[in-house]
């Protein structure tokens, strides 16, 4: 028995990295005034949206202090963006936020993806929590546990707001834990980002007479 708690350290990163802020402070805020004092002059945030099953934006969450997050409506988004125009936003799995995002009109200028990072350290896990478990010490909670059928949209307010800011403050706590590891700048051309967005929304005319060429060769 010990031997396999040992071995659950070591795959959670238990004993080598303890949660920071084992007490964090969340909050819903839907105060557009109270939302751009709190943003304004963040050189470093982290965002994260929650969807509709139709995939709508139905909140989204943003950090820029370890063990703090709030949680706000949709209509707060543009805010929330114009707020951070001069800030880094980090996401994890930007391709997936910013097509929400773009669906709402929000557009960010400047943006780091931890999955990405993940990715080029050849991590062996790339979701959100298991790397704020290893890397961050951060226990969270599995959406299933918390919102029936995987739908936000059937959650409590309190659940929501523990789930969904969790997810931003993981974020903001994870992006220089990666920069840490000894990782080079990995060089991405952002406005390939949105094109992904574009090919994931309306998907890619394909040339069938060049491709019906290349068969014959």
């Amino acid at each position: 028995e010990a031997s396999f708690r040992a071995l659950d350290m070591v795959i959670n990163g238990r004993g080598a990295v303890r949660d920071a802020h084992p007490a964090p402070h969340y909050r819903w805020l839907d105060d557009p005034e109270a939302l751009t004092a709190l943003l304004a002059g963040a050189q470093l945030a982290a965002l994260d949206t929650e969807t509709t099953p139709t995939g709508e934006l139905f909140c989204f969450s943003v950090s820029c202090a370890p063990g703090e997050a709030v949680v706000c409506p949709p209509s707060l988004l543009p805010v929330a963006v114009a707020a951070l125009k001069h800030s880094t936003v980090v996401l994890h799995n930007a391709a997936f936020d910013l097509v929400v995002m773009e669906k709402t009109g929000a557009h960010l200028e400047r943006f780091e993806d931890t999955l990405l990072m993940a990715h080029a350290l050849q991590l062996p896990q790339l979701g959100l929590k298991p790397l704020a478990r290893r890397w961050c010490g951060m226990r969270m909670a599995n959406i299933h546990d918390g919102a029936p059928g995987a739908d936000v949209t059937k959650m409590e307010r309190g659940a929501l707001v523990d789930y969904s800011a969790r997810d931003a403050d993981a974020t903001l706590r994870l992006y220089p834990a990666l920069l840490a590891a000894d990782l080079r700048p990995v060089q991405k051309p952002q406005g390939a980002y949105y094109v992904m967005c574009d090919i994931s929304r309306f998907g890619f005319a394909t040339d069938t007479e060049f491709a019906r060429w290349l068969i014959t060769q």
